[in-house]
């Protein structure tokens, strides 16, 4: 008689156990993804900003190099304006704008800079737009003739 009642004790033992297993996985499972999704939301901006980071840079390559073809800086900073109009804006991309054309004659460079404002696809708290600011430096082709 005491062995019938010891293995239905273990068998009730050997229950609660695997209850007791499931009942720890499910709260580990749950605390993982609580755990994984934020990091998840945040490595979608993060690659959001560093394309973007990275289209404002070619941007600004793009805007030198047409500023360099032209002899003077009022033609480069129209030139640079009508390439940054035509850049792309929708998806994540607020707005793009021209910020300083600056010609150089003694080393024979200018430098365009473009400021772009991006709206990350998962909002953080204190953090749902970015704005990136790139500068290119290029040298120039059509140099006026010395004065």
């Amino acid at each position: 008689m005491q062995r019938s009642s010891n293995s239905a004790k273990r068998v009730r033992d050997r229950g609660t156990t695997i209850r007791a297993r499931r009942g720890s996985s499910m709260v580990e499972t749950t605390t993982a993804f609580l755990l994984l999704i934020p990091i998840g939301l945040a490595a979608i901006d993060i690659t959001t900003a560093v394309s973007a980071s990275h289209q404002n840079e070619q941007l600004a390559e793009m805007c030198a190099r047409a500023a360099a073809l032209h002899p003077n800086q009022q033609a480069g900073q129209i030139v640079a304006q009508d390439a940054v109009d035509r850049c792309p804006i929708g998806g994540v991309i607020i707005s793009v704008s021209l910020g300083n054309v600056t010609y150089d004659f003694a080393n024979e460079t200018v430098t365009v800079e473009t400021l772009m404002h991006i709206k990350l696809p998962v909002p953080m708290p204190y953090l749902s737009e970015f704005s990136t600011r790139a500068e290119s430096v290029q040298p120039l082709v059509s140099v006026p003739p010395p004065t």
